[in-house]
């Protein structure tokens, strides 16, 4: 019994073809994982939309703009309490894209 080869009797064209297909695809991958570690490295330098104060129950007690604020609000009302920043997150890729058609 013969053994069939890589190519599984495609001709050199079809395996050209199919070849080209992959090749796309893994052009298609790489740009997007490009733009994924671009929007990555601008959110891990963002600055913090605002600051929550955090109850000691784990509610939000309020949010504010700054840092001062934030901290001013606590010792005014529980130094017991926590700080947190907050961030907005960049709208997904496939968002921008729809709203630019």
């Amino acid at each position: 019994m013969k053994e069939r080869g890589i190519t599984d009797g495609l001709t050199m064209n079809q395996l050209a073809e199919r070849n080209a297909e992959h090749v796309t695809t893994i052009a298609a991958l790489e740009a997007r994982c490009a733009a994924l570690v671009a929007e990555n490295v601008g959110l891990k330098y963002q600055e913090p939309a605002g600051y929550h104060v955090i109850k000691e129950c784990g509610k939000v007690g309020c949010s504010v703009a700054t840092l001062e604020e934030a901290e001013k609000t606590r010792d005014f009302w529980n130094k017991k309490w926590t700080i947190r920043p907050y961030f907005y997150s960049a709208q997904p890729a496939s968002e921008r894209e729809r709203i630019r058609r």
